[in-house]
């Protein structure tokens, strides 16, 4: 059997490649492995199964994600992955921030990578790079679910166009006089005049 991958794209096979796998599992085009294969087990797996599982991704449209993907799970799962309600309630938090990343930027003409790269923009990346974030969120529990909505190509409008947003105890400088358009989970959404 021969797998239409280029040879670079071999060399560059890495967990972000193995999530693409494993995320075919999850969604139940393959059957016969579990949805969360650990990276330690990579070494166990034969190299020509995992192609194998790369291949069938692509042809189901699930390619690898892009830099900018990943960078956008990351501030999903740092800013509303430790939601600690029912998982439709963290999923629709999770949204939320994404769609809020999309909005911002939509009305200022970026990409939502330049977006989260905007110094002071997310209180996740205060203390730290986009890309300590980034390695630290590919651990969490729920990367899996905020990849899967980064890579989304259109949201719900949960937000009810809301371009910002904060925890619901808190109340920051530029949300005073403001009343939220939308609470979502531990989550107040604000839609600050441009």
């Amino acid at each position: 059997m021969t797998y239409p991958l280029a040879e670079r794209q071999i060399e560059r096979f890495d967990d972000h490649h193995l999530a693409a796998a494993t995320g075919a599992f999850s969604r139940g085009i393959f059957k016969a492995a579990p949805a969360k294969a650990p990276m330690r087990m990579l070494a166990n797996i034969p190299m020509a199964f995992l192609l194998l599982c790369l291949d069938q991704a692509a042809r189901a449209g699930l390619a690898a994600p892009s830099f900018e993907e990943r960078a956008v799970a990351a501030v999903i799962v740092a800013e509303a992955g430790g939601e600690h309600a029912a998982r439709p309630m963290r999923s629709a938090a999770q949204i939320a921030v994404a769609e809020v990343i999309a909005r911002r930027a939509k009305i200022r003409g970026l990409t939502r990578l330049q977006v989260i790269q905007e110094r002071g923009q997310f209180s996740c990346l205060l203390h730290t790079s986009l890309e300590r974030l980034m390695r630290q969120a590919q651990r969490h529990q729920g990367y899996g679910e905020a990849l899967e909505i980064a890579q989304a190509a259109s949201y719900p409008n949960l937000t009810h166009g809301a371009t910002h947003f904060t925890r619901k105890t808190e109340r920051p400088y530029w949300a005073i006089g403001l009343h939220p358009v939308v609470v979502i989970g531990n989550h107040a959404f604000y839609r600050l005049a441009r």
